[in-house]
């Protein structure tokens, strides 16, 4: 999509920039503009000149068509999303968006792969976005969490790593958990990156990879 923009001309660069958002039919916040030409005002109006510049229709940012996408796509599903939050997600590469409608929680699924869909479709719609122009790059992968459920299945993971690492200090030995998809895996990774006696890393090829967790002299 091509921006918006124009030149325009005044008796200074705030003049000219005023001109351009008539013209445009934006607030001053919703564009950006650089000087072309910087006027002066002559002698008696002799040898003046108008001060240029060209102002452009600045892209919303990758969050705010991130929320606009999702609300479309609720409101499809059937349901009003109410609100939603934007928090960190644990590491650079990611950022959480934490999303509430009211009876939306089956579109979760029972084991989140109704959520974990919901996300796919969420970051292909933005970063299909980003590429058309329409909107800002975000530079991380959004984590979305839907009426708390994924934040709920992560205190769940949490539980079994947690009681899987008891039995690892008892015994000694490593203990593998169960399947789980990438987010859940890193759940756990960071979860005992800073244990002095235990370490963990991921086996098998997906679907089906798991995390091990093992002391760390082994």
């Amino acid at each position: 999509m091509n921006r918006r923009e124009v030149e325009s001309e005044g008796r200074s660069a705030e003049e000219a920039i005023e001109r351009a958002l008539v013209r445009l039919d934006l607030p001053r916040d919703r564009v950006e503009w650089e000087q072309l030409e910087a006027g002066r005002p002559g002698f008696l109006g002799l040898g003046s000149r108008p001060f240029r510049v060209r102002v452009w229709e600045k892209l919303p940012e990758a969050t705010e068509v991130a929320a606009s996408l999702l609300t479309e796509v609720i409101r499809l599903a059937g349901f009003t999303l109410q609100r939603v939050e934007w928090a960190p997600a644990g590491d650079e590469e990611h950022v959480l968006l934490k999303a509430y409608a009211e009876g939306a929680d089956g579109l979760a699924g029972r084991h989140r792969d109704g959520l974990d869909a919901l996300q796919v479709l969420l970051n292909a719609m933005v970063q299909r976005a980003v590429k058309d122009g329409t909107c800002q790059a975000l530079g991380q992968r959004i984590v979305l969490d839907l009426n708390g459920a994924r934040a709920r299945r992560d205190e769940a993971v949490r539980a079994q790593a947690r009681s899987l690492a008891e039995q690892v200090r008892a015994t000694g030995q490593a203990a593998v958990l169960k399947t789980m998809n990438a987010h859940e895996r890193k759940v756990v990774h960071l979860l005992f990156q800073n244990d002095p006696e235990l370490s963990t890393h991921s086996e098998g090829e997906e679907p089906n990879r798991h995390v091990v967790i093992a002391p760390r002299s082994e």
